[in-house]
């Protein structure tokens, strides 16, 4: 039996995407509890929220302006554009280092010199990840992906496993940023491969800029608005409890939050730049189909994923292979969290 071309890369995306967060998963959800102390796990969970919060600031929302913009230009007219989105964005990372570094030192977050390093590659790296998905580009995406999520995983489980090396804070931060910066070097050498790319014709333009600003401002206040609601929590309890607590409520968060990579590379990653592409098309046809074929498959997770979550703390976390009693008495109020952040 043939099966769909569609169903084929649908299922190969999800193969890659599977692969890549379910290696990071492991390692963070059940390696890392096991390995290290619970208030060890609340520190690195701490710096972890840091760095993905100023990740969204760094970028600004900018993609928002930007994709909707060059979606449909040359090859050399999106080199151009891109040139000014990474000018405008490598500003404020450049403007905001000196508050990261404060929000560190103020919640005695350590390596702020390999933490930087991580800010800035992961920035980089979600936003190639982007740009393949807006030209409808998921497989080459999610290679992409596999490499940088999981190379510096598997790389640091074989270094512990035949030369001893630790898995401490220190060590996985080091692996993480040597595998992002990988990746970033690897895609500037790409992109200076291009015989169809003139760099030196490419210009600043402060108009496109500003317009790209005025157009994020909006897209930035949602964006952040939602962050401080789903990463506070770690700072909050930190400041009345400790970093002990902030590892108790890791563990199950990261479990719960499982559900939103499976919904993002089963459904988003795959109906959004149609959708997108159906917009600046102005294809009144096919973007309600596309919008009604978008709901029912968030409803179908969303009525699945009690289950989802209860199969995991039930089956794994009962195998007490944490051995962590501080755990315990949460797997219940884990199993109703994982429902809700859906």
């Amino acid at each position: 039996m043939n099966l769909p071309k569609k169903l084929i890369t649908k299922g190969f995306v999800l193969f890659l995407k599977a692969g890549s967060m379910g290696i990071k998963f492991v390692f963070f959800s059940i390696i890392l509890p096991k390995k290290m102390s619970v208030e060890d796990y609340g520190n690195i969970s701490l710096l972890i929220t840091t760095i993905t919060f100023f990740i969204f600031l760094v970028g600004f929302d900018f993609y928002n302006y930007a994709h909707r913009d060059f979606i449909n230009n040359s090859r050399s007219l999106i080199a151009s554009k891109l040139l000014n989105q990474f000018v405008f964005n490598f500003l404020l990372f450049i403007i905001l280092t000196p508050i990261f570094y404060w929000v560190m030192s103020y919640n005695d977050l350590p390596f702020f010199s390999v933490a930087i390093i991580l800010l800035f590659s992961e920035y980089f790296g979600q936003e190639v990840y982007r740009l393949l998905i807006v030209f409808s580009k998921p497989v080459l995406a999610n290679i992409i992906l596999f490499f940088r999520s999981s190379f510096w995983v598997l790389a640091l489980l074989l270094a512990n496993n035949f030369y001893g090396i630790k898995i401490d804070t220190q060590n996985i931060l080091i692996s993480w940023a040597i595998g992002n910066s990988l990746l970033v070097v690897f895609t500037i050498l790409y992109c200076f491969s291009l015989d169809d790319l003139v760099f030196n014709k490419m210009k600043i333009d402060l108009s496109w800029i500003k317009q790209g600003l005025y157009v994020s401002i909006p897209f930035l206040l949602s964006t952040i608005t939602l962050k401080i609601i789903e990463l506070s929590d770690r700072f909050i309890i930190n400041y009345f409890y400790s970093s002990t607590e902030v590892g108790i409520y890791s563990f199950y968060s990261n479990i719960s939050n499982s559900l939103n990579v499976v919904i993002n590379t089963t459904v988003v990653i795959m109906i959004y730049p149609k959708i997108l592409l159906a917009f600046k098309k102005k294809d009144k046809k096919n973007i309600p189909t596309l919008i009604k074929a978008y709901k029912k498959e968030m409803f179908i997770f969303f009525d699945y994923s009690g289950y989802f979550t209860y199969f995991i703390f039930e089956t794994f976390i009962e195998l007490d292979w944490q051995r962590r009693i501080l755990f315990k008495p949460y797997h219940f109020l884990g199993i109703i969290n994982g429902k809700c952040i859906f």
